[in-house]
């Protein structure tokens, strides 16, 4: 994937994340595991339930990006 298609969908899954989950969604891999609840199962759904975790107890929470760091992998 090129840097900055790498960077867009950064960009599209942290501005989606807390307003549309459903856009944010399509950037999460089937074979997501949260590595914080060994009990959790994989995929979107498990950032889902960190999302609305957050949400329930920081009802007003969002995230602004200031910049994205990336290194080019060789």
């Amino acid at each position: 994937m090129p840097r900055e298609a790498a960077r867009e969908l950064v960009r599209k899954f942290y501005t989606a994340l807390f307003r549309d989950f459903a856009a944010a969604e399509a950037c999460i891999g089937l074979d997501c595991v949260d590595h914080n609840n060994k009990q959790a199962v994989r995929g979107p759904e498990v950032v889902r339930a960190h999302v609305a975790a957050m949400l329930r107890t920081f009802p007003d929470f969002s995230i602004e990006i200031e910049d994205i760091l990336d290194e080019e992998i060789r």
